[in-house]
């Protein structure tokens, strides 16, 4: 019987991310003298197809690279997507709390991968950390932004809201639940969370 476990809903997270790379790409180099922000979408998406290539490799490549340094990645390349929704709708987004935040994360993700290892609370963390960027993209987008750029971005807007849902639902979920023993090893909700992401994703 076929079973949904982490590691292949990851390598399908890595293919449709690295064709959204691709995709971004182009539209930057045909776009980028049109529109601003486009290059931070892009970077998002290099970062987040490199942090989940990294992710794949645990056990061949070491825990500093492989945990830290891809959840890293991922968590920035959000942090540079928000950067870059500022710029296309002409909104002021402050760097500083998100550079803080950035290293903040590294910190704490590094703690609780050598120091004190933890799978469920790494995944409250990030989860955590994610919600307040997913919903300040919204905000920018809803509520910032004027009229005709809300229009425009209302797609993207409505799709960072269904992320925010998405990862309140897996922070409960991590919370609720008991301590986990190997990401990577059986089928679990979390897999099927992490599927559906894919869809906001792809939008």
């Amino acid at each position: 019987m076929f079973t949904l476990d982490m590691k292949t809903v990851i390598v399908i997270y890595i293919l449709v991310n690295y064709v959204c790379t691709a995709l971004l790409a182009l539209t930057w180099f045909r776009s980028r003298s049109r529109f601003e922000g486009v290059g931070f979408f892009l970077v998002n998406f290099v970062f987040q197809s490199l942090g989940l290539t990294l992710s794949v490799c645990r056990g061949a490549v070491p825990g500093l690279i492989s945990i830290v340094g891809a959840n890293v990645l991922i968590y920035a390349g959000v942090v540079a997507f928000v950067f870059g929704t500022g710029k296309f709708l002409h909104v002021p987004v402050p760097k500083r709390p998100y550079q803080a935040a950035c290293v903040a994360f590294a910190l704490l993700y590094a703690y609780f991968t050598f120091i004190l290892p933890d799978i469920r609370l790494r995944t409250i963390l990030f989860s955590g950390m994610l919600i307040p960027v997913f919903s300040h993209i919204a905000v920018l987008i809803f509520l910032k932004a004027d009229r005709p750029q809300r229009r425009h971005a209302s797609l993207m807007g409505s799709t960072f809201l269904l992320f925010t849902l998405l990862y309140v639902f897996r922070a409960y979920h991590a919370l609720a639940g008991g301590r986990i023993p190997d990401y990577f090893g059986t089928p679990s909700v979390d897999s099927f969370i992490n599927a559906l992401t894919l869809l906001p994703t792809v939008l």
